[in-house]
């Protein structure tokens, strides 16, 4: 099948400067509508992991925005920058294949001037669809898990057209040397 596309919402919002925001909340529905009146960092948790990059929509945005994105619940080192402009959406853009690892999103808004809005926010996830023919289960839940965490890290890894990590050409998370990265190893093993 081919590399499947989906959009995801935040689940949750905050600002460090509430104030700054009118109408936060939002963010988490079907039809944003944030009017920017100050500075501060408004913080967007997704609720799950994905492959994916962020972007938010805006008509008016005057510049001055930068975003980050983490795995955690704070702004994941040299995953911070301005975001590309594509008319009226503003795409975080750290790689060329435009998606990384993706829980927790911020849009930082430095001397904003005048007021200015936001009426989209989403994450762009891809995954490659797959069937599970097997499963696994015992009475350590924990192991349960970590096997059903592997065969996600092997999903997520695969591309539109092969197999590799969508950190393999990066170099922030492992070194690639050709043979396989013990966490890829454990992942195969556990997926097969």
């Amino acid at each position: 099948d081919v590399l499947e596309i989906y959009l995801l919402k935040p689940k949750a919002v905050s600002a460090d400067k509430p104030a700054s925001f009118d109408n936060l909340q939002s963010l988490t529905s079907n039809s944003p509508g944030v009017t920017v009146k100050g500075d501060g960092s408004i913080m967007l948790d997704f609720g799950v992991e994905c492959a994916a990059w962020v972007e938010f929509d805006s008509s008016d945005c005057p510049g001055g925005v930068e975003m980050s994105i983490s795995e955690y619940n704070e702004p994941a080192p040299h995953k911070t920058r301005a975001p590309v402009k594509h008319g009226n959406t503003y795409r975080l853009e750290l790689n060329k294949e435009l998606y990384d690892g993706v829980r927790f999103a911020w849009i930082h808004v430095k001397s904003p001037g005048a007021p200015w809005h936001i009426t989209g926010i989403r994450a762009v996830c891809q995954v490659k669809p797959t069937n599970y023919a097997g499963s696994f289960s015992c009475s350590d839940p924990l192991l349960t898990r970590v096997w059903y965490m592997s065969a996600y890290g092997v999903k997520a890894s695969l591309c539109k057209d092969y197999f590799g990590s969508i950190l393999m050409d990066r170099g922030d998370r492992m070194s690639w040397t050709g043979d396989a990265h013990p966490a890829q190893a454990a992942a195969l093993v556990a997926f097969a």
